[in-house]
Formats: C-alpha cells, sequence, structure tokens
C-alpha cells in the first residue's frame, strides 16, 4: 500500500512540474510592449526602432534584485516581394534583438548586455533601467530597392530568466517565464 502511494505522489509531482512549464508564457492583453517603427536609410537599408512603452518594470526589477536576468526579446519578420507575394506568403527574413539585464553577484553592479554582448555596467538602478527601457535602433543589412513593397511585422516578449544552481532542486523548475505578445504589423514613419 505503501508504495501505491509513493508512486502516486512522484506521479502528482511530475504532473505539477508540467502544468508549471506549460503555464510559463502569460500572453498580455490589451497594450503592447512597445512601438515600433521601420524607415530607410540613406544608403537604402532598413533601420528598425522598438520604443518599449508598457513594460512591467517593478517585476524586471525583483527578478534582477533576486539574482536572475530579465529579458527584453524582439523579434522582425521582413518580407519584401511584390504586392502579389505578399499576400501569399513570400520569401522572409527574421532578426532577433535581445536586451538583457542582469546584477553581478560580486560587485553588485547592473550589468547591460545587447544580442549576448556587454555593453554598459552601472552602478546605479535608475540609470540601468533608463537604459534598459531606452529606444533600440537595429540598422538591419536589408538593402530595399526603389518603390519596393515590404510588410514588417513585430513581436515583442519581456523574458524572466530564472539562473539557479544546476543541483538545486529548483533546477526542474522551468527556467524562464515570459510576457508575450501575438505577432503585429511595424508601421512606417510617415504612419505616425
Amino acid at each position: 500500500m505503501k508504495t501505491g502511494s509513493k508512486r502516486s505522489s512522484s506521479a502528482c509531482r511530475i504532473i505539477l512540474c508540467c502544468l508549471i512549464s506549460f503555464s510559463a508564457v502569460i500572453p498580455l492583453s490589451g497594450n503592447e510592449l512597445g512601438n515600433c517603427v521601420y524607415s530607410t536609410s540613406e544608403e537604402g537599408t532598413l533601420v528598425l526602432t522598438f520604443t518599449p512603452e508598457s513594460i512591467p518594470e517593478r517585476k524586471i526589477q525583483y527578478n534582477i534584485e533576486q539574482g536572475h536576468k530579465s529579458e527584453l526579446s524582439i523579434t522582425y519578420r521582413i518580407q519584401k516581394n511584390t504586392e502579389n507575394s505578399l499576400l501569399m506568403g513570400g520569401e522572409h527574413q527574421e532578426i532577433n534583438i535581445r536586451r538583457t539585464g542582469f546584477r553581478d553577484q560580486i560587485t553588485g553592479d547592473y550589468v547591460l548586455m545587447l544580442n549576448e554582448r556587454e555593453i554598459a555596467v552601472y552602478r546605479d538602478w535608475s540609470l540601468f533601467i533608463k537604459n534598459f527601457l531606452s529606444p533600440i535602433v537595429y540598422p538591419s543589412r536589408i538593402i530595399l530597392n526603389v518603390n519596393q513593397n515590404i510588410l514588417v511585422k513585430v513581436r515583442s516578449r519581456v523574458i524572466y530568466k530564472k539562473l539557479v544552481p544546476p543541483f538545486s532542486i529548483m533546477y526542474l523548475i522551468p527556467g524562464k517565464f515570459m510576457h508575450s505578445h501575438p505577432w503585429q504589423n511595424a508601421k512606417t514613419e510617415e504612419d505616425l
């Protein structure tokens, strides 16, 4: 009888872990996480600008102060073709931009990274969060022809990465939780 109850309790634990992992993505309703605009540079390349707006700053701060990482992830899907192929799916290109912040456990400094590269270190939280939530301007290498039709879609996510030692029981809990928005059309500067 005891072995049966042990099996059922371990099965309950496994089911609980699965439920937690499936609920790790929290879709947001209402406001977007930010505003995305695209333009063309003087050289004819595509410039993408994402301005964070309704980002949960307190959750980011709490996650970082607990010794974890917080990440703002922007995914662009660019489709450049004729009008007919825009409706049919055509060829597209994806660009992923990740701005990550965490606190150095030794020095206590706040570290800001862009696409896994350290770009700045701050002692003060207010200066760090100001730069973490500043607009992200990405000059892509995509060259546009004159009067070329393009479609730019964007998806933004705030990801809270939990950093735990590999031999801790907490290691079994999912490593990241996120607020995610569905794909949306980016606007041109003329649309604003």
